[in-house]
């Protein structure tokens, strides 16, 4: 099959769980024996260019980078709020640059799918209906409106107003947006445990990964023992350099692509309830859930207490994720439900 992805951002450096999930499939695709095509956004954020892609993610695709700034500024976010009815969100990547190169693309090739990675890029389906026949696939990577509501209900003051507008926005959108494609394919600030856990093992060091973390947030990197590492190159390399992810989870919605590479190289991950949406997890066997401070300095306990639970956990993980999320067989399987509605 001939497959076109679209998103928002380059897959590439595999940095966050958007690149992960986007990439993974690319890859699947590509072993599968698929001709690929990425038409990716080359935002300001995940600036990259073509040359920097290596020669093994090359071999993968064909990769075209379109340059759409997609800044995020206070006063369009204002002016957006007061003069529009569209989220933000979507409002920064509607680009007529895009859209000109999708255009290019659709007239010189034909494609069998075109997979949208996300709902961002759901707003060029008009665009796709005008110029090919190729079913329309939108990939949902998470239900965004539901991320949006929970940031809400933990921010306060005018963040939780401005939230709160956002999250029905998103939720308009995605509704609007479930009767244009063809097929859905998902995917499926706490420091209160340290001191406690710090005190019961002083040699135990807590590294924490991430881009733009808050200025409050750095503040608190003073704690004994917690190593705040910023942006990391390579995701996969950071969590495979230690021995047990925490995901303290307690916004957000759809699959988390982290937990599950976490899985994949054996590592027992510690998350809440909402961590592991979209993920069929059992407590206690594959994976730890806790959703108090309590309960996270329990399992972290357990896990260096108990070596014997602690490899089992990474097992159980491992031959989870073999089971339900083999990247090839995924690829595989999806390519056969993309068959049986394009023929």
């Amino acid at each position: 099959m001939k497959i076109l992805q679209v998103t928002n951002k380059v897959p590439y450096p595999i940095k966050d769980g958007g690149a992960i999930a986007c990439m993974n499939l690319t890859r699947g695709f590509s072993l599968n024996g698929h001709k690929v095509t990425v038409l990716a956004m080359n935002t300001q954020k995940h600036h990259i260019l073509y040359g920097e892609l290596p020669e093994s993610v090359k071999d993968l695709a064909e990769f075209k980078l379109v340059e759409v700034p997609a800044r995020i500024s206070r006063i369009a976010a204002l002016g957006n709020l007061l003069f529009s009815r569209k989220p933000y969100n979507a409002v920064r990547f509607i680009s007529g640059s895009f859209e000109k190169e999708l255009i290019k693309l659709l007239k010189g090739k034909q494609f069998d799918v075109i997979q949208l990675e996300g709902l961002y890029v759901c707003p060029y389906i008009p665009v796709i209906r005008k110029y090919s026949n190729a079913k329309i696939v939108y990939r949902a990577h998470n239900i965004e409106h539901e991320i949006w509501e929970r940031t809400a209900a933990m921010a306060k003051g005018w963040e939780k107003i401005y939230f709160r507008i956002l999250s029905r926005r998103i939720k308009k959108l995605e509704k609007g947006m479930m009767n244009r494609y063809d097929l859905l394919v998902p995917i499926t600030e706490r420091e209160k445990c340290w001191p406690k856990i710090n005190d019961k093992f002083p040699e135990l060091k807590f590294y924490i990964a991430g881009r733009n973390a808050p200025y409050w947030f750095k503040r608190k990197m003073d704690l004994p023992n917690v190593v705040f590492e910023g942006e990391v190159p390579d995701a996969y390399d950071f969590m495979n350099s230690k021995s047990i992810m925490v995901v303290p989870l307690f916004s957000g919605s759809g699959m988390r692509i982290k937990i599950i590479e976490g899985m994949a190289l054996g590592k027992p991950i510690i998350t809440t309830s909402i961590g592991t949406e979209g993920i069929s997890t059992t407590a206690g066997e594959n994976i730890m859930l806790a959703e108090t401070a309590d309960e996270f300095v329990s399992s972290i306990s357990e896990l260096i207490d108990n070596r014997e639970f602690f490899d089992k956990i990474g097992r159980n993980a491992i031959e989870y994720i073999h089971e339900k999320f083999d990247n090839l067989a995924a690829a595989a399987a999806l390519i056969e439900f993309y068959k049986q509605h394009t023929q």
